[in-house]
C-alpha cells in the first residue's frame, strides 16, 4: 500500500535504486520471483514500484567480470530461496546486490543520470521515453501499473525502488513471493 505523498508531479525516481538479489554467474535464473497483484487500477501517478529493464542482464554481465567468490555468508543469508542450488557455496562468483547500482553508475553515464536530481518532463523522456543501450542491453526505465487483477512478475535481481504516489488515492498491490525448488 502506497499512500499520496506531499510531492505535487510524479517524476523517476532519483533514490534509493536497489536489487534484492544478487547477480550469480552461470545462474540464469533467479532465486525467487516477485508477483504484482493489482487489487486497484493503477496508473504513474499512483506511484508504482518502477524497474530499469535490462538491468539483471547488465548485472549479470558485471558479474562474470567483477564478481568475486567467498560470499559464502550472503549465500547461506538466502538459503530459504537457494537451498540446494550450489554444491561448494565458497566457489560460487557473484556480484552482491550493494555493489550493482555504483559498478553501473562506473561504467554508464545514463545510470549516473538516474541517480541526479531532475526536472520530471527532462527524467521522464530520458528515461522512460527514449530507449538507451550498452553493450547491446536495451534499458529502461519501466513503471509497473495496470488495472485490477492484473499480475505482474518480477526478476527481484532487477534494479527497481518507489516512486512518489502523487494522487489523491493510496496504491493497493499485493506482493507474493515464489521460491525457486530444485
Amino acid at each position: 500500500m502506497s499512500f499520496p505523498s506531499s510531492e505535487s508531479a510524479w517524476n523517476v525516481p532519483h533514490k534509493s535504486w536497489h536489487c534484492d538479489e544478487p547477480a550469480v554467474v552461470g545462474d540464469a535464473e533467479p532465486w525467487s520471483l516477485f508477483v504484482f497483484v493489482f487489487l486497484d487500477n493503477v496508473t504513474v501517478d499512483m506511484g508504482p514500484t518502477t524497474v530499469v529493464s535490462g538491468s539483471h542482464r547488465r548485472a549479470e554481465r558485471l558479474a562474470k567480470t567483477l564478481g568475486t567468490q567467498n560470499h559464502e555468508a550472503l549465500i547461506n543469508a538466502f538459503e530459504s530461496v537457494n537451498s540446494g542450488l550450489f554444491e561448494s557455496p565458497k566457489e560460487v562468483t557473484l556480484l552482491p546486490m550493494d555493489q550493482v547500482l555504483d559498478l553501473l553508475i562506473q561504467e554508464d553515464p545514463w545510470f549516473q543520470e538516474l541517480v541526479e536530481e531532475g526536472s520530471p518532463d527532462q527524467r521522464i523522456q530520458r528515461f522512460i521515453e527514449e530507449d538507451n543501450s550498452l553493450y547491446g542491453i536495451k534499458q529502461k526505465v519501466v513503471t509497473l501499473t495496470g488495472t485490477a487483477g492484473d499480475i505482474i512478475v518480477f526478476d527481484p535481481r532487477c534494479l527497481h525502488t518507489f516512486s512518489a504516489n502523487v494522487s489523491d488515492r493510496p496504491r493497493q498491490v499485493l506482493r507474493l513471493d515464489f521460491r525457486r525448488q530444485l
